[in-house]
């Protein structure tokens, strides 16, 4: 009983947060909406987050926001860049693949006018974000509400690994749902910054960034002191995951 009332509350605030502000945030979005030439089996059906959740874990973070660009990776229809927006951060970027979402999204942002805001600062990107460019300069917040499974995930972090290789900051990663966290805690460049149960917090450990190109770049022979590269520690987490049924904003 107890799930359902929960459940009943978590949608009761989904149609408040919409009606309140005017937007459309809510409702699913299932797998069978992934527009033509992406893979479904390496997505999950989108939900908007849990308000509450949100406002949490961007509280929790140990950082300078006028200095920090935060990154929604699998933005949706937008509702985690409009919570971003009462905090003061530099400038908010949303990044999804499904175009319906995106322009969901776009039009939510111009909707989207309160005092409580700190930022206006807005984009959001149709695009895959295992190969999007990440802001250049600054300090990076990424978001993430489980999107997308475990060999996404692995790509996505191999991603970030080679963006920091390049060019060393600060970065914070928080990850909502975190059905594959065992993949953050191996790829080798972010460290465990706090863990509650509906998300964990990472933060880029700069003397690290090498670690990842360096396991890369080592041929398999001369790991076997060490154990695995990175990529061998990617499979066996994936092998040790479960599937994912949800991901969302």
């Amino acid at each position: 009983m107890r799930p359902v009332i929960r459940a009943l509350r978590h949608v009761a605030e989904e149609l408040v947060f919409d009606l309140y502000h005017g937007v459309d945030t809510s409702s699913l979005l299932s797998a069978w909406g992934i527009p033509q030439g992406y893979d479904s089996a390496k997505f999950v059906h989108y939900a908007p987050s849990k308000i509450a959740h949100v406002i949490d874990a961007l509280s929790s973070l140990d950082i300078e926001y006028a200095q920090s660009t935060f990154v929604d990776i699998g933005s949706g229809k937008g509702r985690i860049l409009l919570l971003a927006s009462r905090f003061p951060f530099r400038k908010i970027v949303g990044v999804e693949f499904h175009p319906k979402l995106c322009e969901i999204a776009k039009n939510n942002l111009r909707k989207y006018r309160r005092a409580q805001q700190k930022c206006r600062d807005f984009e959001v990107h149709c695009a895959d974000a295992t190969v999007f460019p990440f802001p250049q300069s600054g300090k990076l917040v990424l978001y993430l509400f489980n999107p997308f499974g475990a060999v996404m995930v692995e790509k996505f972090l191999e991603h970030l690994g080679e963006a920091l290789h390049r060019s060393q900051r600060e970065v914070w990663v928080i990850y909502h749902h975190p059905v594959h966290r065992a993949l953050m805690i191996q790829c080798g460049f972010l460290e465990t910054a706090k863990t509650e149960e509906e998300f964990s917090v990472f933060r880029h450990v700069p003397a690290n960034a090498d670690s990842l190109a360096q396991a890369r770049e080592t041929p398999p022979q001369a790991t076997k002191e060490d154990g695995r590269n990175l990529r061998d520690r990617f499979a066996i987490c994936r092998a040790d995951e479960k599937p994912a049924l949800v991901r969302g904003h």
